[in-house]
């Protein structure tokens, strides 16, 4: 059975973990790099670690094991309050395929639709990467755009595209 719960900074530990296994096993899939986070002291993974209703990441456990991680953050600036962010999307390889993303995502949008002023939730993926793209598409997430060469790994680049899903 999968449970899902916000992160604590007493996680700290097993998230770094779970963010290094992200960032080298899914290098085209975050705009951090395995090689840059894999010396950071653990404060470094603490910090990220959000514990308000505005900046916040979601962990899927099984059998007490973290499978996936989603973070949100909700912009500060008086003008892009109505807009948040979701990021770090990840599920292990042994977890997939079995409803752990569509999970997390959903149990974070459900959250987050209670915000007050909350009106936008935009994220980012590569192009190419398809079975995440499916998912978003499902949840009713639109592309607006396009970047091209947002990411260079090994002398490769990779574009991302831009998605929204109005609240």
């Amino acid at each position: 059975m999968t449970t899902l719960r916000n992160l604590t900074r007493a996680d700290a530990l097993a998230y770094r973990e779970i963010r290094l296994a992200a960032l080298r096993d899914a290098p085209t899939a975050f705009g951090s790099d395995y090689h840059e986070n894999v010396d950071m002291p653990l404060s470094h993974f603490e910090s990220r670690i959000g514990t308000t209703d505005d900046h916040f990441i979601r962990v899927a456990e099984a059998d007490g094991v973290m499978v996936g991680t989603l973070g949100f953050r909700r912009d500060d600036g008086t003008k892009r309050r109505h807009v948040g962010l979701l990021w770090g999307m990840f599920v292990v390889p042994a977890a997939r395929m079995r409803g752990v993303g569509r999970l997390l995502l959903a149990d974070v949008l459900e959250n987050v639709r209670t915000l007050p002023g909350l009106e936008l939730i935009e994220l980012s993926v590569v192009v190419g990467n398809e079975s995440a793209r499916r998912l978003y598409d499902s949840f009713g997430f639109v592309t607006y755009g396009v970047e091209t060469k947002a990411l260079k790994i090994d002398g490769r680049y990779y574009d991302e595209a831009h998605m929204a899903l109005e609240l």
